[in-house]
């Protein structure tokens, strides 16, 4: 019982918090700069996926990756060392929070992968954001966007989208209308709508 009231009184870890941006799309780059928790360490190893959820292959996502960067709060460049093909390792000084900055190429269109140009993108996850490689686990915002004809007799998506609410709780659920399983394309207006509404109102909140 002790052991459990400790754990409960430990605070989470913070949020990395990324920001995406396309000042050149054409050229199929989103550039990406993510604001990094550093708990004072005098240096962090952060990792990029090879994988993503669903496609178990090793994809080499960090392939794609360039111009890593690195600087502390007061703008000041910190050394930046690739210690594997997907791993960076960041001498931090000691000061709490780093500024990372890279940039990705993104030229495949598949779900598991990337695709950027002058009027579309389609962004992944996995392929996408460099984080802390201690697992540590950290509260995020999840919101749901779902086709309301991707469905199927064997798979219902009533049922499917069940058990992803039992696996997250707080789920924010969206059917997305006039669209398929490939909503994004189907009908983009409503899906850049509640993409956009959903990290506007997110910018000032921390998640538990």
């Amino acid at each position: 019982m002790t052991h459990a009231a400790a754990a409960g009184a430990q605070t989470a870890p913070e949020p990395i918090r990324y920001t995406l941006s396309f000042p050149a799309p054409q050229t199929h780059y989103v550039e990406v700069t993510a604001t990094v928790p550093t708990g004072r360490r005098a240096d962090v190893d952060l990792m990029m996926a090879v994988w993503t959820p669903g496609s178990y292959l090793v994809r080499e996502y960090a392939r794609n990756v360039e111009g890593v960067t690195a600087a502390g709060p007061d703008g000041r460049a910190l050394d930046v060392d690739k210690s594997k093909k997907n791993h960076w390792r960041i001498a931090t000084g000691g000061v709490p929070s780093i500024t990372l900055k890279y940039r990705v190429y993104c030229r495949e269109m598949s779900v598991r992968t990337n695709w950027v140009e002058s009027d579309f993108a389609m962004i992944n996850g996995a392929p996408t954001f460099i984080t802390l490689a201690d697992l540590a686990p950290r509260g995020c915002r999840i919101r749901l966007l779902w086709g309301e004809r991707d469905d199927s007799a064997f798979r219902p998506a009533k049922l499917l989208i069940g058990e992803i609410q039992e696996a997250v709780p707080g789920l924010d659920v969206h059917r997305v209308p006039k669209a398929g399983h490939w909503s994004a394309y189907e009908n983009a207006p409503e899906v850049n709508r509640l993409l956009l509404e959903f990290f506007g109102s997110g910018a000032e909140e921390n998640p538990e």
